[in-house]
């Protein structure tokens, strides 16, 4: 009898002590290498990947690296070689592309996720880590189109703001809505994300108590209108005027924030796309929230 009990409670222990292990390695192995990312450096994760969620993401990541270097490569080769509407075409693609894996957001995520595993059970972790993974891998099918159809969007979206709100808890809320009749047409890719993530890393995260993320997607005399609305801290009359004047001059050299080149990229993509029947119009008030409000004609 007693050497069942030890048998039954040592033996499952040991196992769990040596899983733990492996993916507190992983992890640490990941974040060394988005540190590496943040400065710059694209370096592939030479491990055994395993095959659990963890190791999914080891392999999307991987491949994100490849795919950032030979778009890299692309941007640098054709930048003397191309007119200036072509280059900033490519470089718009790119921002698009590092954008969504942010080093911060990849980074704050997987401590999360290792701290929240350290104090919980493996079963929530396991599932972040399984979003995190089907995200990236999402992305990179994604990497030969322009356009998506909205359902496609919207459920990276979706995925996206799921890893968000584990990070911020009940700071975070957001609901989506999309008519029915607009799930199959199509839209550029991340053209949405590129919005949810300037509301949470610059609207909700900077905000003490957090707040709420609302899409809603409709159709309307062939048009598609996208709404994009959080409460988050908002902008001041000043920065906003200044981001006005850089999309009605359709330059993206013109401002000087960081948090604005997302917006102005996603601007040219639409101006490019869709010319003067593509619209994009942003409101906002300090410390009450911005409202983005888009609309495409349907092609």
């Amino acid at each position: 009898l007693l050497v069942l009990i030890i048998f039954n409670f040592l033996f499952p222990t040991l196992v769990i002590l040596l899983i733990n292990k492996s993916f507190q390695a992983r992890i640490a192995l990941t974040e060394q290498h988005l540190l590496k990312v943040e400065k710059g450096i694209f370096e592939r994760i030479n491990i055994n990947e395993g095959k659990d969620e963890i190791g999914d993401l080891i392999r999307s990541y991987n491949f994100m690296v490849v795919k950032i270097d030979e778009l890299l490569g692309e941007v640098y080769k054709k930048e003397r070689e191309q007119q200036k509407i072509e280059l900033a075409k490519t470089k718009a693609e790119l921002n698009a592309l590092q954008s969504q894996v942010n080093p911060h957001f990849l980074y704050n995520t997987l401590d999360s996720i290792r701290m929240r595993n350290l104090l919980n059970g493996d079963r929530e972790s396991a599932t972040v880590i399984n979003e995190l993974a089907q995200l990236f891998r999402r992305m990179t099918k994604w990497s030969d189109s322009y356009f998506v159809t909205v359902e496609e969007e919207l459920a990276y979206v979706q995925r996206y703001l799921n890893i968000q709100k584990y990070r911020f808890v009940d700071r975070l809320n957001f609901s989506i809505y999309v008519e029915e009749e607009c799930k199959e047409h199509y839209i550029p890719k991340m053209l949405i994300l590129t919005f949810v993530e300037n509301a949470c890393i610059h609207g909700i995260e900077k905000k003490k108590n957090g707040g709420e993320i609302s899409i809603i997607v409709s159709a309307q005399e062939n048009a598609i209108y996208i709404e994009i609305l959080d409460s988050g801290v908002g902008m001041d009359a000043k920065r906003l005027r200044k981001i006005r004047e850089s999309l009605e001059k359709n330059d993206v050299t013109t401002s000087n924030w960081e948090e604005s080149t997302g917006i102005l990229n996603a601007y040219l993509r639409i101006k490019m796309h869709y010319q003067e029947e593509g619209e994009l119009e942003i409101e906002s008030q300090n410390y009450t929230g911005t409202e983005v409000y888009i609309k495409l004609p349907i092609i």
